[in-house]
């Protein structure tokens, strides 16, 4: 390290010692091991309300501003590793600061597209339309008439952060070290995730990216989003289609609607395209003139694979519909766990932790709070969900917040049940069946190929005696291609029969008794097939008695 550096980071360790005692958060102070660091004229004061402490350091990262701001407001996302009551108070964080001068604007478009900002646009406005810790926007003209909005990075905002990022591992170190019973909430893991986190911020390249992704997706949805200029794109500028329009929270008409298109959208994003707004908050949406909605700030977004997606289908319908013992079910089926828990512990407590939901009505249930205590109590577990999935909670919950927040009535149960009631059908459908046996398949198939592979490993971890006669031997193998026989005419049945019943959908010509000639034939196929299995079963019974 730089003596530079150096003195860089003890002049921001003396910043934080000072905000966090003017927050009288001196118990934070000394489990930091930050007395050295705060000034002489501060004396130690400890909040006596320890309920107030959330506040209390979600002022403190406001006042801090830059990476601070953002670390408070991805752990604002992550309540499944920190208490929700934080959770909560941290999503109130304000990323508003004051713009940087505009000579420093021009100076760093200039920079990046190396000619004049007079050759890249016909008119540039000087006063930002917006500012926070990362930068600022401004409205602009291209030469071709369009009107833009030109996103900047703030100077030397990297490494603004890079600082504050190994002040945060310096930090989550010394907590570690002194505090054994605070290791559960694993802070080098979270200052590492954010550090990734702040890479894509840091680069408008992906944020860009994820609006085109946004942009292709609703081409012809009512929702607007806004077109990005990749030709006045860089990773420090971002140029995108210039959104005329007000915050939602600013309009009083129509909000029942304008919650209800929210909604309808925040599903389509999650259950078909795979693609979702992470933090869909009040203050990301505008309405247009048109009076169209549009969405904005694309800097956190998750992406989910189908098959998290049907995971996250069955948690989803679970809870719209009451079913304990089925979330209990989809969440067992999601989450990756230390070797030992006990799952039907999990399943019983998860049951009954969620009792007091299911004795009121359903119409009347708090999504946001039963996803927030499922993710309590999954952190008692000491469970880890794919980060995905844990996006997409909160922003399952921050949709529903912002229903309420618009309108009183809105009820976020009622609102998605349609969509429910069109999922469980989808999952019964023949092209579902047969599209899971498919991928069932294939599955087994890879698991079977590399059976030998997994066996070596599994044998290399310790010594392994094995004492068996050559007669055990061939007797074994004789089992094992019977059972392996059976299991393919199995597969082969079931597979005729999924076969058979989309050829009867399909009404395919020609027909013996109102009945496809073809799927007549299959389920023969399959009757015999099954005669001779349940023939070969009772044969080995026999000779074996």
């Amino acid at each position: 390290m730089s003596i530079t550096s150096a003195i860089k980071e003890v002049s921001r360790l003396r910043q934080i010692a000072s905000v966090l005692a003017e927050q009288e958060l001196f118990l934070l102070i000394d489990k930091l091991k930050l007395k050295k660091h705060i000034p002489l004229t501060h004396k130690p004061r400890y909040l006596q309300n320890k309920s107030e402490i959330p506040r209390r350091l979600r002022l403190a990262m406001e006042e801090l501003s830059g990476a601070f701001i953002k670390l408070g407001q991805l752990l604002s996302l992550r309540a499944d590793l920190i208490p929700k009551e934080y959770a909560q108070e941290f999503s109130k964080l304000q990323d508003e600061v004051k713009p940087f001068k505009f000579e420093k604007v021009k100076e760093i478009i200039e920079k990046e597209f190396e000619q004049p900002l007079s050759n890249l646009f016909l008119k540039f406005d000087q006063d930002p339309v917006a500012a926070a810790s990362v930068g600022q926007v401004h409205k602009a003209m291209l030469n071709n008439g369009k009107i833009v909005a030109v996103k900047v990075q703030r100077p030397n905002i990297d490494k603004l952060f890079e600082t504050d990022i190994q002040l945060l591992y310096h930090l989550a170190t010394l907590l570690e070290k002194y505090y054994p019973e605070l290791r559960e909430y694993n802070f080098m893991e979270i200052v590492k995730e954010f550090e990734e986190y702040t890479k894509n911020e840091l680069d408008y390249l992906a944020e860009a990216r994820n609006i085109d992704i946004f942009y292709n997706n609703f081409r012809d949805d009512p929702i607007k989003i806004p077109k990005v200029y990749w030709n006045h794109t860089t990773r420090r500028v971002l140029t995108m289609e210039f959104i005329s329009g007000v915050k939602i929270t600013e309009v009083k008409k129509n909000r029942p609607h304008y919650v209800r298109q929210i909604v309808e959208s925040y599903i389509k994003q999650t259950m078909e395209y795979g693609t979702f707004h992470a933090d869909p908050h009040p203050g990301n949406v505008f309405v247009m003139p048109s009076q169209k909605l549009a969405l904005l700030d694309f800097g956190i977004v998750g992406h989910i694979s189908n098959e998290l997606r049907d995971k996250f289908e069955n948690v989803f319908i679970s809870l719209i519909k009451g079913d304990r013992e089925l979330l209990a079910e989809s969440l067992v089926d999601l989450q990756i766990v230390d070797e030992g828990i006990n799952m039907d512990k999990f399943k019983e407590d998860l049951s009954l932790h969620l009792g007091k939901y299911y004795n009121t009505s359903l119409d009347r249930m708090d999504v946001s709070s039963v996803l927030y205590d499922i993710l309590s109590l999954a952190r008692n577990y000491k469970m880890k969900f794919p980060t995905n999935f844990v996006l997409l909670i909160k922003a399952t919950a921050t949709v529903e917040g912002f229903g309420k927040e618009l309108d009183p009535k809105f009820d976020f149960v009622k609102t998605c049940r349609p969509y429910v009631e069109t999922l469980e059908k989808n999952k019964k459908s023949p092209n579902y069946l047969f599209g899971m046996f498919k991928k069932n398949m294939w599955k087994f198939r890879k698991d079977f190929v590399n059976f030998p592979d997994e066996l070596k490993r599994i044998l290399r971890k310790g010594k392994v005696k094995v004492d068996i006669e050559d007669a055990d031997i061939r007797k074994f193998t004789f089992y094992l291609d019977n059972a392996i026989n059976r299991l393919a005419a199995g597969i082969v049945m079931a597979g005729l029969l999924i076969a058979a019943a989309l050829i009867i959908q399909a009404r395919l010509q020609p027909l013996i008794f109102n009945i496809p000639l073809v799927s007549v034939i299959l389920v023969v196929i399959t009757l015999i097939i099954g005669l001779k299995l349940v023939r070969s079963i009772t044969d080995e019974k026999r000779r074996s008695k």
